[in-house]
């Protein structure tokens, strides 16, 4: 069953399949040289003819990062039928405010500034649901969403995949 935001294809390319298998156990022997010693950039595990791998969260491109899963195929071209899914938890959160801020934007009797109690003007009702709504929504395409597309562009120009 294909979810939400999954990226479900097959894909043929010229390499062999030590090739492919050579080029994800490389990226999961990677390393990246911190401070206090070095740490693994991708995460994940590689079977015979399957693997499944991410790259490590950090600080500056956050967990937004998908989960590669693949399955190669030996035969007079390799097939790799390749599954990008994003991390729904943290859409799901971003999911949220929206849920959240429009309809309290849209419903609000009454809000108080500076003590003062009154009723809102449309102008403020429009800049809650910008802020509360449709920024998390925007921030969510940016950080889960696009990544997704930038991942399957990546693997398509480092396994010379063509899509079947």
């Amino acid at each position: 069953m294909k979810l939400p935001f999954e990226i479900e294809k097959s894909y043929t390319t010229y390499l062999t399949t030590e090739e492919v298998m050579n080029f994800i156990r490389g990226r999961l022997k990677k390393r990246k040289d911190g401070l206090f010693g070095g740490s693994l950039m991708y995460f994940g595990s590689l079977q015979e003819n399957s693997f499944r791998f991410y790259k490590v969260f950090n600080a500056r491109t956050g967990p937004g990062n998908p989960t590669i899963r693949g399955t190669i195929t030996e035969g007079s071209r390799t097939t790799i039928a390749i599954r990008i899914t994003p991390h729904y938890f943290r859409i799901l959160f971003f999911m949220l405010f929206p849920c959240v801020f429009i309809p309290e934007a849209i419903l609000m009797d009454s809000m108080s500034v500076n003590g003062v109690l009154r009723v809102p003007d449309s102008s403020e009702r429009i800049w809650v649901a910008l802020f509360g709504g449709v920024g998390p929504l925007i921030w969510c395409y940016f950080d889960s969403i696009r990544p997704i597309h930038i991942t399957e562009k990546w693997l398509k120009s480092k396994l010379k995949l063509e899509e079947k």
